[in-house]
């Protein structure tokens, strides 16, 4: 399993501070929704979700975090 910071409203994957990609290979992985809940607070993102990624696309899933 994959877990990212995706942008609400568009196809878009956090690489690192400030960057995007529309590329989820290049996303920055988590290790959990705690940290990402962390990085969002730290970097005072808005509109993001946690997407939980699986071998089998099918059983994907996101949660909106702020």
């Amino acid at each position: 399993m994959k877990v990212v910071i995706k942008k609400r409203e568009e196809a878009s994957y956090l690489v690192s501070p400030g960057v995007w990609t529309t590329d989820i290979l290049q996303a920055k992985e988590f290790k959990s929704l705690l940290s990402i809940l962390d990085y969002r607070r730290e970097h005072k993102l808005e509109k993001v979700e946690a997407l939980f990624c699986f071998q089998e696309a099918k059983y994907n899933f996101a949660l909106k975090i702020s």
